[in-house]
């Protein structure tokens, strides 16, 4: 069925992911093409300002003040430093209003109004909120069907790998391709969950000066031998942070590339700074934390560019980037934002223009390693072989039941196939017991795969379940996964090497 679209939507603003923000928030919100033209709006929005077809249209119902305010920012463009706020009344009613454009191409300019009036920090603060938990939720969604997609084509890809023509040569390089290709698909996706939810992460004790030498020497691989150089002024006395050493990694060097890259081809350098530092009240404590933490504050600091005010506002947007490279992704701050924030930290911006740009981290920090966490899975009886063994495969992605079946039969399973939950249960009712192993994923069409789960549990409690999802199930419901012998997880897309490792562990096959 073809979706219905609000007054005035044009087609290309549709198929923008940040216009579909618009219904997710709460508050009234319309946005505009360039030529001034409304291309979405939100029920809150028409109920107070009707006959939205244009700006002109609106800001014609609007006190004079207000109006003009939002008519210069749409006139300045997408480049105009900062954001247009204030109050406004409209039918007797006291609004706080923002204005501005979204980042992407073609431009689209945003009119947000906010019920009574306050501080225009504030109501950033709240419109920034909202807007991440809109794109959270657009981001959920999108993941776990795009990872659906990638696991097919990567297990498509290595089973032709697995079973070549020993002539064929040609096909096996294009299969390297699609694998390479399917591995780029899923980091993207990693670097949307963490910006768009915590990460399952290990805790390891880290000494801050070994960590911070490290990515020194990790970013020769970014910068020439006479472009950039990067220096590092360690802890006059060591001390450590604790957390996941490659996510932590991870987010430090996308904070360092962007310092590098702003440098563009001028010589010149990154320093990386390391002291105690108070916690900025602004943001509020960690859940964990002690009444007597302490704190780190480890500042990047380039030479480069810098940035503009607009820029600034913008830097943590998923997908924002001042780049027109094909891989600039904009999703590198985003991404070490949220890793950050999941180990308790803070990270903020401060520019001058052609001056450069300075990233602050705060972090909690320990004087001595604590304990790391280390999850150790309980280990099963060891069968000689899976020979004899019965599988249920529940998904309803053809493709990936294809692929798994495949595999399962390969190592001498016998396999049952659900592309339903209630195809699965109408086989558990007359096979259960006869069932040694259940790959189920976790969102199905037809009912939850998680409730589905509590179901197996009631009626074969001991049966080895391996859950398959494009969603970060372990991080959703923590609960199912206290049993490392009878539950594990895998995230798509994954190697068939490791599916088939799984596989193995959970029914005690050496």
């Amino acid at each position: 069925m073809a979706r219905r679209t609000r007054v005035g939507q044009a087609p290309d603003a549709a198929g923008c992911l940040e216009a579909y923000l618009v219904e997710l928030v709460g508050e009234p919100m319309v946005i505009f093409d360039a030529d001034g033209r409304a291309v979405k709006s939100n029920g809150a929005f028409l109920e107070r300002v009707a006959g939205c077809q244009t700006l002109s249209d609106v800001l014609g119902q609007l006190e004079p003040p207000a109006s003009q305010r939002i008519l210069d920012k749409f006139l300045h463009g997408p480049h105009a430093n900062g954001p247009a706020r204030g109050n406004l009344q409209l039918h007797g009613e006291a609004y706080a209003f923002e204005a501005d454009f979204l980042p992407g191409s073609p431009p689209l300019f945003y009119l947000r109004l906010a019920t009574g009036t306050g501080q225009p920090d504030k109501v950033r603060q709240e419109f920034e909120r909202e807007k991440r938990q809109s794109l959270t939720t657009l981001a959920a969604g999108i993941i776990h069907n795009f990872n659906n997609i990638l696991a097919c084509i990567k297990g498509y890809a290595e089973l032709i790998n697995r079973y070549p023509d020993p002539e064929a040569a040609m096909i096996r390089a294009y299969a390297d391709g699609i694998t390479h290709l399917a591995d780029r698909g899923a980091a993207l996706n990693q670097k949307l969950l963490a910006f768009a939810a915590p990460a399952r992460r290990n805790n390891t004790p880290m000494s801050v000066n070994e960590f911070l030498r490290e990515l020194v020497v990790k970013s020769s691989v970014l910068t020439g031998p006479d472009r950039c150089r990067v220096s590092v002024k360690p802890l006059a006395r060591d001390m450590y942070i604790v957390g996941d050493p490659f996510q932590l990694t991870d987010a430090f060097m996308n904070i360092l590339a962007n310092a590098i890259e702003a440098i563009e081809d001028e010589p010149g350098g990154v320093l990386i700074q390391a002291a105690l530092a108070r916690r900025r009240r602004r943001h509020p404590q960690p859940a964990d934390a002690q009444p007597d933490q302490r704190w780190i504050e480890i500042c990047i600091a380039d030479s480069g560019r810098g940035m503009t005010r607009d820029e600034l506002a913008r830097a943590f947007d998923p997908f924002f980037t001042t780049k027109t490279q094909n891989e600039a992704l904009g999703m590198g701050l985003s991404m070490a934002m949220g890793i950050l924030r999941n180990h308790g930290g803070e990270i903020r911006l401060t520019s001058t223009l052609g001056r450069g740009t300075t990233a602050r981290i705060q972090l909690p920090v320990y004087e001595a390693p604590i304990a790391a966490t280390v999850e150790v899975p309980a280990t099963r009886s060891r069968k000689a072989a899976p020979n004899g063994l019965t599988a249920l495969v529940v998904d309803d992605e053809p493709d990936i039941v294809k692929i798994l079946q495949r595999l399962l039969l390969d190592m001498g399973l016998r396999v049952h196939i659900a592309g339903s939950g209630r195809t699965a249960q109408a086989i558990m009712d007359s096979d259960l017991d006869r069932i040694d192993l259940i790959i189920l994923d976790a969102i199905l069409e037809d009912m939850s795969g998680v409730g589905l789960y509590l179901d197996i549990r009631r009626r074969k409690p001991g049966v080895p379940v391996l859950f398959i999802s494009g969603q970060d199930l372990p991080r959703q419901n923590p609960q199912l996964f206290t049993d490392k012998a009878a539950v594990a997880f895998m995230m798509k897309p994954f190697r068939i090497v490791d599916f088939q490792k799984n596989v193995g562990i959970l029914l005690g096959v050496r």
